[in-house]
């Protein structure tokens, strides 16, 4: 008999996690609903649980946490095999926001009363993510944020973050190749999204949409570190894009290269390193409950 399962990160918004999950138990359990609840303990956890449930066994899957919690999930479990919910308890909540779901009751209905819709995902050298791949100064920021958390409250760390980092902002030899062009030069970083919001609610890739099969690629050329002060505001809104220093384009494939010998990724809020991507788009084949608003 399919049930409700869901996998908590307990630490996920420094401790937020198990308290999102104590207020989803007691509700779904004033409902009279039945849920089986997994708590992870390290990273990988989420991935080796949700690689070991039994599709059949699935009605729905909630993942308490953040994106990188989700991201686990997602290439832990077969695309398609039974329908996913976020519930919203890390320091961002960025995927969150294409979906509309900014509180854990909102998550908590739409996990036993919204629509299943058949959503988009990518896929970059075979590893799966949800919502936007990147490099350069923003990977660098991405990981400051993460040995800042607990210093500065919730979204507030990524803007620290980057106060920190323009100082150091480093310039990357690039080889970008989309489906009809292709850029080659000095940038500071490239953003591949299949959503569009990072880093606490920057709208990177403004144009992006779960359910278009296409890629946004958002690059950023060099240019002073008072200048990009003056961008940084603009990206909240989505209006970077303006800007000259910017390229940006939709696509169902990119290929990135870094020149550097490696350098820092940032997916869905978890740092890498790589030196070369192939990023694809599978169109629609990945199951998530949605708001019926």
């Amino acid at each position: 008999m399919k049930a409700y399962h869901v996998i908590v990160n307990p630490n996920a918004g420094n401790g937020k996690g198990l308290s999102v999950q104590k207020k989803v138990q007691k509700y779904l359990e004033s409902r009279g609903i039945e849920a089986h609840f997994y708590f992870t303990e390290k990273a990988g956890d989420a991935r080796e649980m949700a690689k070991s449930l039994a599709p059949e066994t699935v009605k729905v899957l909630g993942m308490i946490g953040g994106d990188g919690t989700y991201n686990e999930v997602l290439n832990g479990m077969t695309p398609g095999a039974y329908p996913l919910a976020v519930i919203p308890a890390g320091t961002g909540n960025d995927f969150c926001r294409m979906l509309t779901i900014d509180n854990w009751k909102k998550a908590t209905e739409t996990m036993i009363e919204g629509k299943c819709s058949m959503v988009d995902y990518g896929e970059v050298n075979q590893h799966r993510f949800l919502n936007i791949y990147s490099t350069g100064l923003d990977a660098a920021i991405a990981n400051q944020a993460n040995l800042w958390k607990g210093r500065y409250p919730g979204a507030l760390v990524y803007t620290a973050a980057l106060i920190r980092q323009v100082r150091r902002m480093k310039r990357y030899s690039y080889e970008v190749i989309w489906d009809h062009g292709e850029y080659k030069g000095e940038g500071v970083l490239v953003a591949i999204g299949n959503g569009a919001y990072y880093g606490g609610g920057m709208k990177i890739c403004p144009r992006a949409s779960l359910y278009d099969g296409k890629l946004d690629v958002c690059l950023l050329k060099p240019l002073s570190p008072w200048k990009l002060l003056l961008l940084f505001p603009s990206v909240f809104l989505g209006k970077h894009v303006s800007f000259q220093e910017i390229i940006y384009v939709q696509t169902k494939q990119v290929r990135l290269k870094v020149k550097e010998k490696v350098c820092a990724m940032n997916m869905d809020g978890e740092i890498y390193e790589a030196v070369q991507l192939d990023v694809n788009l599978v169109m629609g084949k990945l199951a998530f409950m949605i708001p019926k608003d």
